[in-house]
């Protein structure tokens, strides 16, 4: 079976190796992830369906911090659990109201529909049940002798508690309030519960994820079904025979604490309040990150996870229509899988990311809540009002200009708008350009549709996608053409190895003589560096010419230079100071009238092929001296040695070498005998030539 992983690093890529034409495609999930959605499905398998639209609730009253929980009742009113002011809040039409405020509470956790039209609230950290009518008239149903009450599950006749610190689960009598505790395990809450079938219980626990199956009865100590990877089972469904489960690892940041001090809290007419005496410290939870999971668990207890979130963490999972929804707490979604092939759909987008419950009746309405920000959504499927998609921010990484625009749509009509700006902010509409719709349109083979971009050129592009009334058209994919501006290539440094070079470093030390003379190479090898804008692919042409001469003359090579560096044969041209320049061009990416181009010019060169010249040597006595000239470099070392022995390094009369013509003198040591000897002098040049002299001398 194929198992459906939806990523949510999902990016869109360009290859920048030229100014070519480049294209933005659109057809996968992660590809269309990212936009603005309002009442549009991303389903994993590509594309773009509309859905319901989410339109927000209003409300005259301040919002506490959070929604947390929700019951929609039998006559189809809306119940909502609020959080930090704990309460219980009422949705009519689009209008939201307060009913109830629990003023001694911090989290309303779990509600759940009584036989007579009334609701049974639990709350954090009293411990506490509340029993509320329709017209918000409260009082305590049950008092547990735990902290925190996580979720209840009612089977008609009792209503049954999940229970922290100490996992729990406890059987409550929904007219006498009297509770018994059927049900404990070595974990710390019992965050989830379920009833999957008439007298059997499913337990999620943390910080073991586990679920567990417990008999209503209370005998027995009930079975662990499935032990999952993670520190948490948060929500649990079932459908089929099979289980369905939420669940998250989760990092949490410190906790935040909630003293006792009370809440000053305007009298609302028809709000029944509870008087307590104190508010508990108590200590909540933020969740830092996490990654979440939603499983099957098979009657055989085989486990298999359908959908996975490298960021993010689950907060309810729901079975409907032979269909799970689940929505996440932390990108602000609600997922639709198929429980028959694992495929999946994004079916709304929230602003306020932590997505924390909701109610659908598949297709035709829902009800969505948030805690990042206390909000409340109703879905709807209008036929009035338009739905839309907004595509991501796309970066060209440079001002571009825009080509035409495929669209392919099956199953009815849409249409298409794009618009540009030279920033990547989409929310200030000023530093945009009016959204514009395509020209041109022609309808291609295999049913696209080819429209002009009529938006202005710049660096970052947008599209939006709005279904008129009643459209029911799927977008299966859509792509953007562009071509990037060309950028100048710019040269940057010239050098040279081999040669002797006017441009090669703020300190240089000259050679040593070595032992055995080796015959140099007069190849010089140039080198440079450039700077490369935009990827494109370049051709380089080098040129040359003496100091002195206008003219510049182009070295010949065998094929096109593409890389960074020449080797010119210096062998082959005459001695003298010379000059190179380099020229850069983005030809083979461009067409003609776009090639852009740079130079430059290397500083002074020489070429040296000849090596150094040694006259006027005279030998008197113990006396010798000469001198040692070149045509074009500067002499950089000069040894000298007797009868074949060991060689001696000698210094010009002036002490340095610094001119292309020296002066020496040497002094042959009185260790050696008086006689005829031979005389050996070895010179070397800047460029590297060594030349090798003997003469026979007589010492006295």
């Amino acid at each position: 079976m194929y198992r459906i992983i939806i990523l949510l690093a999902a990016t869109i890529s360009i290859t920048a190796n030229a100014s070519t034409t480049r294209q933005w495609s659109f057809e996968n999930y992660g590809e269309f992830r990212g936009g603005k959605s309002n009442g549009v499905i991303l389903p994993s398998s590509g594309g773009l369906l509309p859905g319901l639209r989410p339109e927000k609730a209003v409300t005259k009253e301040k919002l506490p911090s959070l929604f947390y929980s929700m019951l929609k009742a039998k006559n189809g009113r809306i119940f909502i659990g609020s959080g930090d002011e704990a309460g219980i809040w009422t949705l009519k039409g689009d209008k939201l109201s307060r009913l109830v405020d629990l003023k001694v509470e911090v989290l309303v956790t779990s509600i759940i529909e009584l036989p007579n039209g009334d609701i049974a609230a639990s709350a954090i950290p009293n411990g506490q049940i509340y029993r509320i009518t329709a017209s918000g008239k409260t009082k305590i149903l049950a008092k547990l002798p735990v902290d925190h009450i996580w979720s209840m599950v009612f089977d008609g006749k009792w209503i049954y508690a999940g229970c922290g610190p100490k996992a729990e689960v406890y059987k409550i009598n929904p007219t006498t309030g009297k509770a018994v505790k059927i049900w404990s395990t070595k974990e710390k809450h019992v965050l989830s519960l379920h009833m999957d079938r008439p007298g059997h219980l499913l337990a999620g626990t943390s910080p073991k994820a586990r679920i567990y199956g417990i008999p209503v009865s209370g005998k027995g100590n009930g079975t662990l079904i499935y032990d999952f990877p993670g520190n948490e089972v948060k929500s649990i469904s079932s459908l089929n025979g099979k289980i369905f489960a939420a669940v998250n690892n989760l990092t949490f940041r410190a906790t935040v604490p909630y003293s006792a001090t009370k809440r000053v809290v305007k009298p609302v007419k028809n709000r029944a309040s509870l008087v307590a005496s104190s508010r508990k410290l108590f200590h909540l939870k933020k969740v830092a990150n996490g990654t979440g999971s939603i499983f099957i668990v098979g009657q055989n207890g085989e486990a298999e996870q359908m959908l996975g979130l490298r960021s993010g963490f689950f907060t309810r999972v729901y079975a409907s229509g032979g269909k799970i929804y689940a929505s996440d707490g932390q990108n602000g979604q609600i997922y639709l899988l198929d429980p028959k092939d694992y495929s999946g759909s994004v079916l709304l987008e929230t602003t306020e990311r932590q997505l924390q419950d909701f109610w659908l009746d598949p297709g035709k309405s829902g009800v969505v809540i948030t805690g990042d920000g206390a909000a409340c959504y109703t879905l709807k499927r209008n036929a009035k009002k338009e739905i839309s998609y907004e595509s991501k921010v796309m970066d060209a990484t440079r001002g571009s200009r825009f080509g035409r625009l495929l669209l392919n749509v099956t199953g009815g009509k849409v249409t298409v708008e794009t618009r540009t700006s030279a920033v990547s902010d989409a929310k200030d509409d000023s530093l945009w350009s009016p959204w514009r719709k395509p020209g041109n349109f022609k309808l291609l083979p295999g049913g696209f549709l080819s429209a002009t971009v009529n938006s202005p050129g710049a660096r970052f592009f947008q599209y939006r996608i709005k279904w008129p009334q009643g459209s029911k058209a799927r977008v299966r994919g859509i792509k953007v053409y562009f071509v990037p501006a060309n950028l100048q290539p710019r040269m940057l440094d010239i050098g040279f190895t081999g040669a002797v070079s006017y441009h090669s470093g703020l300190f240089k030390m000259d050679p040593v003589l070595p032992d055995q003379l080796k015959t140099r190479s007069s190849d010089i090898k140039i080198l440079w560096k450039y700077f490369n804008p935009d990827g494109d692919s370049h051709l380089f042409t080098i040129y040359y010419r003496r100091i002195g001469e206008k003219t510049w003359r182009k070295f010949r090579s065998k094929a096109p230079v593409r890389g960074t560096y020449f080797v010119w044969k210096a062998g082959n041209y005459p001695d003298g100071v010379y000059e190179v320049k380099v020229r850069v061009d983005d030809s083979p990416s461009n067409s003609q009238k776009d090639v852009k181009f740079s130079e430059l010019v290397s500083g002074k060169v020489v070429v040296d092929n000849s090596p150094p010249l040694l006259t006027k040597l005279k030998a008197v006595k113990r006396k010798v001296s000469f001198t040692v000239t070149d045509k074009v470099s500067r002499l950089t070392a000069v040894s000298w040695s007797i009868s074949g022995k060991t060689f001696h390094m000698a210094m010009p009369v002036d002490g340095i070498f610094d001119t292309t013509s020296e002066s020496f003198e040497l002094n042959i040591p009185a260790k050696v005998s008086s006689g005829t000897h031979i005389l050996q002098i070895r010179v070397i040049d800047e460029a590297g030539n060594i030349a090798s002299f003997s003469q026979e001398i007589v010492t006295k």
